[in-house]
């Protein structure tokens, strides 16, 4: 069914500074008086403190546009274009678990009998970089775990974050966690006396290493950021005010026997578009080098043995020194399962079982 108000724009995303064009689109099913026609937009910068039942708020914008005031129409489709500016310091959509930005626009219009006819939407507006993708490399630690880190910065689009991390020193550590996590933080004065913080950093990729000798001192990662994003969460890069700070960052956590673990956040930069194509980095290189590296010790696996599955397979390559995940081990099969070399033997609804094709 048609509907009788409908709002059309000519983009999905917009920057900042842009002119916003759309059109507004009346179906009237029979002859009638519309009044009030009316389009609002508005974007409010909202942070809530929850531990002190507090919100930060912050207006960017507040448009309208009256396309109807009192007219007799005639049964037909009427439509109805508009045009405005974004500000050029609006803010990059977000929307996260205690902070939200996001540019919404409500049209409305009263056809009597029928009771006030509203559409919503959103507008999502984006920021891009003409940074190229370069290797970024951290030191950290100390004397009992010491660490160089090499990852791709920024990161343009939903794709994969790889970096490689390396152990110089790594004391009493049997496991490391990778998590790709984004910091909210938001600052707000309380009676103009104290400077009231609250930060909470929501990660939504992980990935663990277990660490077995001197074997396992390069961990080459590969985080698909891509999947947390599509659907609930807007997220286009970073974006700092006097009160609201958001960040995306690595976490680095070192799990050590008997005591507690130990942790290090590095920031990364991360834009949804880029002006520049993404080049073919050191760390992609290395990547690529290291899965094929895997897939021929995956291949040598069954020529040992006759038949295994992904959890078989984990621990043969982790005796070998090769720090790889149950996923990746996965896309590894299905990619010679497609290539006709491995088939599967058994069927099993947890672990599939695998052998040479013959």
């Amino acid at each position: 069914m048609i509907d009788m108000l409908d709002v059309y724009l000519e983009k999905k995303y917009y920057y900042p500074g842009d002119e916003v064009r759309g059109s507004l689109v009346l179906n009237m099913y029979r002859d009638a008086v519309a009044k009030n026609g009316v389009i609002k937009m508005s974007y409010i910068y909202l942070g809530y403190d929850p531990m002190r039942n507090i919100i930060y708020k912050k207006e960017y914008l507040d448009w309208k546009y009256e396309f109807i005031k009192k007219e007799k129409l005639n049964k037909g489709v009427y439509t109805y274009e508009f045009k405005f500016n974004l500000p050029e310091e609006i803010p990059p959509s977000y929307r996260g678990r205690y902070i939200e930005g996001v540019l919404k626009y409500e049209a409305s219009v009263e056809i009597p009998p029928y009771p006030r006819i509203v559409k919503k939407g959103e507008i999502y507006i984006v920021s891009k970089t003409s940074e190229k993708v370069r290797e970024k490399v951290v030191s950290g630690g100390g004397a009992d775990i010491n660490f160089t880190l090499i990852f791709n910065d920024p990161l343009i689009g939903f794709k994969e974050l790889k970096g490689v991390l390396i152990l110089h020193e790594a004391r009493n550590v049997n496991r490391v966690t990778i998590e790709a996590c984004i910091n909210e933080w938001i600052g707000y004065t309380h009676l103009k006396l104290f400077k009231h913080r609250y930060s909470i950093s929501r990660c939504l990729a992980r990935k663990n290493y277990v660490i077995r000798g001197l074997a396992t001192r390069q961990l080459r990662f590969t985080i698909d950021l891509g999947k947390p994003f599509r659907g609930t969460y807007v997220y286009t890069s970073p974006y700092f005010d006097e009160n609201i700070r958001i960040m995306p960052l690595l976490r680095i956590i070192f799990h050590r026997a008997g005591r507690p673990p130990k942790e290090y956040e590095i920031p990364f930069h991360w834009y949804v578009h880029g002006e520049t194509e993404a080049i073919e980095t050191y760390i992609d290189k290395e990547v690529k080098v290291y899965m094929d590296t895997v897939s021929r010790d995956v291949l040598r696996y069954f020529e040992e043995y006759d038949e295994g599955d992904a959890m078989d397979i984990y621990l043969y390559l982790t005796k070998k020194g090769l720090s790889i995940s149950i996923e990746e081990i996965n896309k590894i099969l299905n990619d010679l399962l497609d290539r006709e070399i491995l088939e599967i033997s058994r069927d099993d609804p947890i672990l599939r079982k695998y052998r040479i094709r013959l």
